[in-house]
């Protein structure tokens, strides 16, 4: 195991999950700390020391109590997905604003389905701010207040009903108004409240997003994936040929199904709730999927998995 290294890693999850669980036993191998904000149930689990529910990280912080309470009385949903998923992922950035109000290390926030390898290291990060922000699909990074400045901004699109609605019908998917977080964020960058980094960000081998898009797609310049010694170390094949070494891989939406091709095959061994192993929760997730095979997307991606697992 190597040494400890910063940053401290924080992920926001509120159930159980296979994958996370998998990244944390990860992490573990790599020397790294870990805390999980949403739920106490990964305290103990690989490189997870600290495992705390939103509302008891709320309680810490006064100032950070009070923007989700001005949050919570100007919040509607327009979503096309689920209400309470939606306003959960509101609700994160309140708790993540807690948590660092609280803690004086350095510490990089990531989605919970982010392989790291065991290259990664906070020198990879030292251009940067203190705290570094990452979402699914806006790789964001402010100062120091960056936080402050979102969440500011945030309240500010609540407050105006008629721009809260023209932003629900610039973001609408399939012709239904839709406004969430992560737009919340696009919107900020272009009123220059947040500060999207993404091709800084893939010059220093972090974040290239896996997607199911076709077959099997990777985000922009990034065309296949190769791992080596045993899932500690990833490579990327560029459009240009050049194989360049990632730090990261981050898997989205049905892609979560291919993490276990990129994990050590130790780590999907790990017992984890209730005596299961990794693999028994991964494999239990991949049944439970009503419909997942019925898409031509979905028939290639099962037969890949299954293909893996019986190998």
């Amino acid at each position: 195991m190597k040494s400890l290294r910063q940053p401290r890693i924080l992920f926001f999850h509120d159930r159980p999950c296979w994958l996370l669980a998998a990244i944390l036993f990860s992490l573990e191998e790599y020397g790294y700390h870990c805390t999980v904000i949403g739920t106490d149930c990964y305290r103990g689990i690989g490189a997870c020391d600290e495992s705390v529910t939103g509302s008891s990280i709320l309680a810490d912080s006064v100032r950070a109590k009070n923007l989700y309470d001005q949050f919570s009385s100007l919040y509607r949903s327009i979503t096309v997905n689920d209400p309470s998923y939606e306003r959960l992922c509101f609700e994160r950035w309140f708790y993540l604003l807690a948590y660092i109000d609280r803690q004086e290390e350095p510490a990089i926030y990531l989605d919970s389905d982010y392989l790291l390898s065991s290259t990664f290291s906070s020198d990879l990060l030292s251009d940067f701010p203190r705290v570094f922000y990452d979402t699914p699909y806006l790789n964001t990074i402010g100062v120091d207040n960056g936080l402050d400045l979102y969440l500011d901004h945030l309240l500010e699109m609540y407050r105006d009903g008629s721009i809260l609605n023209q932003l629900a019908l610039k973001y609408s998917i399939s012709g239904r108004p839709h406004f969430s977080d992560m737009h919340a964020l696009a919107q900020g960058q272009e009123d220059g409240y947040c500060y999207p980094l993404t091709a800084q960000l893939l010059t220093k081998g972090l974040c290239p997003n896996i997607a199911i898009a076709g077959q099997y797609v990777m985000y922009q310049d990034v065309r296949d994936v190769k791992v080596e010694d045993g899932g500690a170390r990833f490579y990327c094949r560029l459009q240009s040929g050049e194989l360049r070494e990632f730090y990261s891989l981050h898997f989205q939406g049905l892609s979560k199904c291919l993490a276990p091709i990129y994990l050590m095959p130790q780590i999907l061994n790990k017992k984890v709730w209730e005596d299961h192993t990794i693999m028994d929760l991964f494999q239990s997730h991949l049944a439970g999927r009503p419909g997942y095979k019925e898409t031509e997307v979905g028939q290639r991606l099962s037969e890949r998995v299954l293909q893996y697992l019986a190998s």
